[in-house]
């Protein structure tokens, strides 16, 4: 019988030539292969093991098992992504026992928040220079360090992270800080639109208090986080310049001024903040503070961009000089 009649598998096929490979030599090259799927066997494990549950239903307590107790709100899990990373559980720091993938991977998650990410954008994100099947095992491993770790500091930690149909998740009682930024821009966005400025101002605020930092600034040379840092940072000046804006039509100078300040301390090239700065110092009896506000923009821009300040930030300091 053929040895490719009794092997599940198919082997390569044998080279031309007049010294083909032998039989041996062919079944080695099979187990490495073998090996190498091994990775992706255990995460097809994992998601019909999920899968399973979805369909079995989770919530059914069998005969003998003691219900779980609801997790309250003091007990879950709070992931902070917005400057340092770090894990809390019940109002203390705990310490996030994993290596630096696996660590990046509950960060990648967390941010993903509720929807999550297909298996393949991780392997991308991850092991971009790792064959398929390398790559896979490795998420394999990287997801039960997590879920392991999860379940060492929580009896509900493992079922946190989910599996389903290839798309990984961070599910259940879990706060995280991006989640809520995010939320509160929503908000805020949506009662600017609809004129109502009360709730607005409210929500912009929650997402202001909701920054705590550039994302992930204790990682900045994490490549899949630089596209997020920006846009979270482009989202947080939006909502400081709102409320300088609004502070400024209500005469609110301290305001003005304080929200200015987040946007230059975000983006120290951002001309408006000066503007604010320079009006809202001036209009408040800080002639001097006004115009060492305008001669640090002129500073800023020509040592960065080599550019002037723009025809209405020039005006502001005319009007500041004669006035």
């Amino acid at each position: 019988m053929a040895v490719e009649q009794v092997i599940p598998f198919p082997l390569p096929p044998a080279t031309t030539g007049n010294n083909p490979p032998t039989v041996d030599a062919r079944l080695s090259l099979l187990v490495r292969l073998a090996q190498e799927m091994s990775g992706e066997i255990r995460s097809l494990r994992e998601e019909s093991s999920q899968l399973a549950k979805i369909l079995l239903g989770t919530s059914a307590v069998r005969p003998g098992d003691v219900a779980a107790e609801p997790v309250s709100a003091d007990d879950r899990f709070s992931i902070a992504l917005l400057g340092e990373f770090s894990v809390s559980r019940r109002g203390e720091m705990v310490d996030v026992g994993l290596g630096r993938k696996a660590r990046m991977l509950l960060a990648f998650l967390a941010a993903c928040r509720p929807a999550g990410r297909e298996k393949n954008e991780l392997l991308g994100a991850f092991w971009p220079d790792c064959a398929d099947a390398r790559a896979a095992n490795n998420l394999s491993i990287a997801v039960h360090q997590v879920r392991s770790w999860l379940g060492s500091i929580a009896s509900d930690g493992r079922g946190l992270i989910a599996v389903r149909q290839s798309r990984y998740s961070l599910q259940g009682a879990c706060r995280v800080d991006v989640e809520e930024f995010r939320a509160a821009m929503v908000r805020a966005r949506r009662a600017s639109a609809g004129g109502d400025p009360a709730e607005a101002r409210r929500s912009f605020q929650a997402a202001i208090s909701a920054y705590g930092g550039e994302f992930l600034s204790s990682e900045p040379c994490e490549e899949w986080a630089l596209t997020l840092r920006r846009e979270l940072a482009a989202q947080y000046i939006e909502a400081a310049k709102w409320l300088a804006r609004e502070a400024v039509t209500m005469r609110a100078w301290a305001a003005a001024i304080e929200h200015a300040e987040r946007i230059r301390a975000a983006d120290d090239l951002d001309e408006e903040a000066y503007q604010l700065l320079i009006l809202a110092h001036w209009k408040s009896g800080g002639r001097t503070r006004a115009i060492q506000a305008y001669r640090e923009c002129e500073a800023r821009l020509a040592d960065a961009l080599g550019l002037r300040p723009s025809a209405l930030t020039l005006k502001l300091y005319e009007d500041v000089r004669s006035g």
